[in-house]
């Protein structure tokens, strides 16, 4: 099924308390809900390294950035994806457990 994505990609992320943490790089759906259930954040030099956010939670402010309720260290000490991420039960179970969330 195709997804009108929001339009979060390529926008800054930033934290809970606004330190800034990377890019949007993707919007993952839930397949059975049809919503958006994951962030794909890009950090690091170049923004080579890639994990997953919950988007539940997340918002994007005035000027597009978006906020995920999450601190810094926590996204950053996500396990971390290869792009393109194919969101398997493996890889949801794996950022659940991790972010204490049911997605």
């Amino acid at each position: 099924m195709e997804h009108e994505q929001p339009h979060l990609t390529g926008h800054d992320v930033v934290g809970q308390h606004g330190e800034p943490i990377g890019k949007a790089g993707d919007v993952l759906y839930d397949e059975v809900e049809d919503r958006p259930a994951w962030i794909q954040v890009d950090q690091g030099l170049l923004h080579s390294k890639h994990t997953l956010v919950p988007a539940e939670g997340a918002y994007q402010d005035e000027n597009g950035t978006v906020v995920v309720p999450f601190d810094k260290e926590t996204v950053k000490h996500a396990p971390k994806v290869k792009t393109p991420v194919a969101l398997t039960g493996e890889v949801r179970q794996k950022f659940e457990e991790y972010y204490g969330v049911r997605s």
